[in-house]
């Protein structure tokens, strides 16, 4: 992992009631002004469809920030369809694997 990478990993369920701390949660790593944070979802069992406004919100201050922000939830893992359903896909990009997120930031700073 870079340096200037941040990994948060959550485990458990994302209900409502967490999602402000998930917001303060990635609001306090932005301030270390990285150049990608990735919140990796693979332990993630069960998102309450009202946080994924909190997540859309989070990655909304990464791009003021203008930090790279993604979604990781292992190859078939169920975060890629939920926001899709959602229409978030657009901002928030997930990937299979932090390999696959750091190759994409790299990707996009050489274009």
């Amino acid at each position: 992992l870079p340096t200037d990478a941040i990994l948060m990993t959550l485990v458990g369920d994302l209900r409502l009631d967490r999602s402000e701390h998930l917001h303060r949660m990635v609001a306090e790593q932005l301030g270390a002004a990285p150049s990608l944070l990735a919140v990796d979802f693979t332990d993630v069992g069960w998102v309450d469809p009202a946080a994924l406004v909190s997540l859309a919100s989070c990655g909304a201050m990464a791009a003021e920030s203008r930090v790279a922000f993604g979604v990781i939830d292992g190859p078939g893992g169920p975060m890629r369809t939920v926001l899709e359903r959602a229409g978030l896909a657009e901002i928030l990009p997930v990937f299979d694997s932090l390999g696959e997120a750091l190759g994409a930031q790299l990707s996009h700073r050489v274009n």
